[in-house]
């Protein structure tokens, strides 16, 4: 006896989310307005109900519009939720988000740019949270969508970088790009920014300042000015693209060779400093710059690894009024033979 109650005594849940389309005073599933603007007339169809089948995504077959509309106007549909996006029984509640895709986050407004006799359909479906420990009952919401004609704006039809650099830079140079968008009158002329390898070059989004990098050496990276129009869609993104390269004062070393301040070394592999402890560099480093550091109030010469900026643990050369940099005495660089270096004097 006991088993079969078990058996059934199970929960019942069901779901129902109520859809229902306002454009002013005018109801129904199915919707013709005329607006102000004599060039505009649209249809919006969007389905009437959506039963939930399960925790997760639930496809709700989404918006449907036809009609024209007049130049510069657009087609905005907004939902809002009774229950503050929850499906509710009684005091107990189930939340959701309205979206576009499975996974994707919550969305609450669709635009219409182009309208034909053709139906152009927008995805849409909710996503349910867990419902495994909610009691059994009906949980239901009602989602309302509004529809009105706005001003589309002017969108951007081109942009161009004005000041990509024309040869390569030292690693650590820095600048800032600039960008010009058109039309002039174009509604939102913000520019983005980004880099193909910010290993290489690095750069601000917002601002379109650069720095040539070293983390893992030098090289060329692809910069692209991206105008979104103001929208999250990047479907009406204009972008355009530049390259900048980086480069370093030394590619190799040896006896003779002069290490001014300010100047970077990238051989490509391992190379040795004769230098208490001794102190090795690799292609790990990135690239090396020879930096005066101060102490105590006096100056001393001291590497740089790649663009972290961390020092070795090793005894620095002295800086004096009449040097610049240090001078390589001896050695090939190998673990057998290591560089010697002493203060270069100008």
């Amino acid at each position: 006896m006991n088993t079969k109650r078990k058996k059934t005594g199970r929960r019942v849940l069901s779901f129902l989310l109520t859809l229902a389309m306002v454009v002013g005073m005018m109801p129904g599933m199915s919707l013709t307005a005329y607006a102000a603007d004599v060039d505009t007339t649209y249809t919006i169809t969007i389905p009437s109900t959506l039963t939930v089948s399960g925790s997760g995504w639930n496809d709700a077959g989404g918006i449907s519009a036809t009609g024209t509309l007049a130049t510069g106007k657009k087609l905005t549909v907004t939902a809002s939720s009774a229950n503050n996006w929850a499906l509710k029984s009684g005091d107990n509640s189930v939340g959701y988000t309205l979206t576009t895709a499975e996974g994707g986050s919550q969305t609450t407004d669709w635009e219409f740019t182009e309208l034909s006799d053709t139906a152009a359909t927008k995805t849409m479906g909710i996503i349910v949270e867990n419902y495994d420990d909610k009691p059994a009952g009906t949980y239901q919401d009602t989602v309302t969508f509004t529809a009105k004609v706005e001003n589309a704006g002017i969108p951007v039809s081109s942009v161009a970088i004005n000041n990509a650099p024309t040869e390569a830079l030292f690693v650590n140079s820095t600048g800032t790009l600039t960008a010009t968008v058109l039309p002039n009158d174009a509604t939102d002329k913000t520019v983005t920014w980004s880099s193909s390898d910010p290993d290489y070059v690095s750069i601000n989004a917002e601002t379109g300042e650069y720095t040539i990098m070293g983390k893992k050496g030098y090289g060329s990276a692809t910069i692209t000015a991206t105008a979104t129009n103001g929208t999250e869609d990047t479907s009406d993104d204009v972008t355009t693209t530049c390259t900048i390269t980086g480069k370093v004062h030394h590619t190799s070393l040896q006896a003779g060779d002069i290490i001014r301040v300010g100047e970077t070394i990238y051989t490509g592999g391992s190379w040795y400093v004769d230098i208490k402890p001794n102190t090795s560099f690799g292609t790990s480093a990135g690239v090396i710059t020879l930096v005066e550091n101060e102490t105590n109030g006096k100056l001393y010469y001291k590497f740089n690894r790649g663009s972290n900026n961390t020092q070795p643990n090793w005894t620095s050369f002295r800086v004096t009024d009449n040097t610049d940099g240090l001078y390589i005495v001896s050695g090939t660089g190998t673990s057998s033979d290591k560089f010697v270096f002493a203060v270069h004097t100008k």
